[in-house]
């Protein structure tokens, strides 16, 4: 399992247990394609700035802590955002699959939280951090049921 930053380590609860862990880049999908061309562009453009959007999902015992941060030119801290999301708000997780220039492989875990749109990240782990993140988000979810 990847380490967790401190900004999350300070928002855990005391008891809390981190179960699953997953960093990637975070995109968001909209049904628009005119948005999503657009989209497209500014995160090429942020990516040569060197400010691509990050984020990490992380999935304790009580509940799923979403940590999306963006940096400067690679090393300065711009902003970073922490969402911690009781299991009864994750509505929906799922996993994606891409191949682009037909040798790269993206798994992407897809997360609908109640009040959001659809959150896309792609998975720095790979297949196997994906699965593991929705195994965790899945039996989290039971336990409300």
């Amino acid at each position: 399992m990847s380490k967790t930053s401190k900004n999350v380590q300070k928002f855990l609860k005391d008891g809390e247990n981190i179960v699953a862990n997953l960093k990637g880049n975070s995109y968001t999908n909209s049904s628009n394609p005119i948005i999503r061309i657009v989209m497209a562009v500014v995160r090429i453009i942020m990516l040569i700035m060197g400010s691509p959007t990050r984020t990490s999902v992380v999935c304790t015992d009580k509940r799923l802590i979403l940590e999306t941060t963006q940096k400067v030119l690679w090393i300065f801290d711009y902003s970073s955002t922490i969402t911690a999301v009781a299991p009864r708000g994750v509505m929906q997780v799922g996993y994606s699959f891409q191949r682009s220039w037909l040798i790269f492989k993206n798994h992407y875990l897809t997360l609908v939280l109640a009040g959001t749109p659809q959150e896309v990240v792609l998975s720095k782990d790979g297949y196997n951090g994906v699965m593991e993140m929705l195994s965790a988000s899945e039996s989290l979810r039971e336990k409300v049921n």
